[in-house]
Protein backbone atom coordinates (compact mmCIF):
# COMPACT_ATOMS: atom_id res chain seq x y z
CA UNK A 1 0.00 0.00 0.00
CA UNK A 2 2.86 2.35 0.81
CA UNK A 3 4.60 0.93 -2.14
CA UNK A 4 5.13 2.29 -5.91
CA UNK A 5 3.03 0.60 -8.22
CA UNK A 6 5.33 -2.54 -9.24
CA UNK A 7 5.45 -5.57 -11.23
CA UNK A 8 4.41 -8.73 -9.44
CA UNK A 9 7.64 -10.17 -10.33
CA UNK A 10 9.54 -7.31 -8.25
CA UNK A 11 6.87 -7.43 -5.61
CA UNK A 12 7.57 -10.95 -4.84
CA UNK A 13 11.73 -10.27 -4.85
CA UNK A 14 10.64 -7.63 -2.47
CA UNK A 15 8.36 -9.80 -0.43
CA UNK A 16 11.48 -12.49 -0.06
CA UNK A 17 14.27 -10.12 0.93
CA UNK A 18 12.04 -8.98 3.96
CA UNK A 19 11.31 -12.92 4.58
CA UNK A 20 15.11 -13.19 4.56
CA UNK A 21 16.18 -10.50 6.32
CA UNK A 22 12.67 -10.76 9.46
CA UNK A 23 13.51 -14.87 9.75
CA UNK A 24 17.59 -14.26 10.16
CA UNK A 25 18.19 -16.42 6.61
CA UNK A 26 20.21 -13.66 4.99
CA UNK A 27 22.90 -13.52 7.94
CA UNK A 28 23.47 -17.43 6.69
CA UNK A 29 24.41 -16.41 3.45
CA UNK A 30 27.29 -15.62 1.16
CA UNK A 31 25.98 -12.38 0.31
CA UNK A 32 25.26 -10.97 3.49
CA UNK A 33 29.18 -11.96 4.32
CA UNK A 34 30.45 -10.63 0.86
CA UNK A 35 28.53 -7.36 1.58
CA UNK A 36 30.34 -6.95 5.16
CA UNK A 37 33.64 -7.20 3.32
CA UNK A 38 32.73 -4.75 1.07
CA UNK A 39 31.59 -3.00 3.70
CA UNK A 40 35.06 -2.88 5.57
CA UNK A 41 36.88 -2.45 2.61
CA UNK A 42 34.90 1.02 2.04
CA UNK A 43 35.38 2.20 5.96
CA UNK A 44 39.55 1.23 5.44
CA UNK A 45 39.33 3.56 2.44
CA UNK A 46 38.03 6.31 4.59
CA UNK A 47 40.99 5.89 6.84
CA UNK A 48 43.94 5.44 4.32
CA UNK A 49 43.08 8.68 2.40
CA UNK A 50 41.49 11.12 4.44
CA UNK A 51 41.36 13.65 1.04
CA UNK A 52 38.25 11.53 -0.60
CA UNK A 53 35.33 13.52 -1.18
CA UNK A 54 33.21 11.23 1.08
CA UNK A 55 34.78 12.15 3.85
CA UNK A 56 34.21 15.73 2.91
CA UNK A 57 30.16 15.40 2.28
CA UNK A 58 30.30 15.63 -1.28
CA UNK A 59 27.99 14.11 -3.88
CA UNK A 60 30.58 12.44 -6.30
CA UNK A 61 32.22 10.83 -3.66
CA UNK A 62 31.05 7.15 -4.03
CA UNK A 63 32.72 7.19 -7.42
CA UNK A 64 35.88 8.38 -6.47
CA UNK A 65 35.73 5.30 -3.71
CA UNK A 66 34.67 2.53 -6.20
CA UNK A 67 37.67 3.91 -8.24
CA UNK A 68 39.86 3.70 -5.50
CA UNK A 69 38.96 0.22 -5.15
CA UNK A 70 39.77 -0.76 -8.72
Amino acid sequence: MHMSPTSPEVMQKTVRAFEEVATGKLLTGSDWKYGLTIDDMIARVHDMDPTLPWNKGRQRAPIEVARFLD
